[in-house]
């Protein structure tokens, strides 16, 4: 059986969950539903809920939970995980419509593995996250998020990288996606999420 992509599964997570341009139209306050579609894993799908919370100029808060849905493996009859991460965002301007991204997070997750034929077993790791990103207002409705996030936990560690877009349907709603690459298993995430501007 393939190594559970956790480290694609953090990435996901994560990748949908920064907003810390610095703009008049940007909110830190906010809370998001998604779903991932994972490639080439034994996990194929999942549900990812983020929020941030604005705490002072450049600062903000943000929290991230992944709950499995759906697997596929010639092993396993059940893969169940689960990702909690909670850490604090940075941000300051390198231009006028561009903001660098810096983030440190506390990682913790959950596997449970049902063999096929019997047995199960559990897998539970913590460490930590630090990102480094850019994001970049295109126009009044599009953003481009550009980050790669170092995790460094027992299992998995490694490097990830993220694009993704958001797109605002009016001042309180907006679609994400993204695309996170670079698992140490080879697995690709897709989200798409739907953003909720909590002001």
């Amino acid at each position: 059986m393939k190594k559970i992509p956790l480290l694609a599964i953090c990435a996901m997570t994560l990748s949908t969950s920064l907003v810390t341009v610095r703009a008049d139209d940007i909110s830190y306050n906010y809370a998001q539903v998604g779903y991932s579609f994972v490639n080439d894993s034994d996990i194929t799908g999942g549900v990812s809920l983020s929020a941030s919370y604005d705490v002072y100029e450049n600062i903000n808060l943000v929290g991230n939970l992944f709950a499995s849905t759906s697997s596929d493996s010639a092993v396993a009859e059940d893969i169940n995980a689960k990702v909690y991460s909670l850490g604090v965002g940075y941000h300051s301007g390198l231009t006028e419509k561009t903001d660098l991204l810096t983030e440190l997070s506390l990682l913790n997750s959950h596997s449970s593995i049902s063999i096929k034929g019997g047995g199960k077993t559990k897998i539970n790791n913590t460490g930590h996250i630090i990102s480094i990103g850019t994001r970049t207002q295109l126009n009044e409705k599009m953003e481009l998020l550009l980050r790669a996030d170092k995790r460094n936990s027992s299992d998995p560690s490694g490097t990830v990288f993220s694009i993704g877009a958001v797109y605002k349907l009016n001042n309180k709603a907006a679609l994400v996606g993204s695309l996170n690459t670079g698992a140490s298993d080879g697995s690709e995430v897709v989200t798409t999420s739907v953003r909720w501007n909590l002001d």
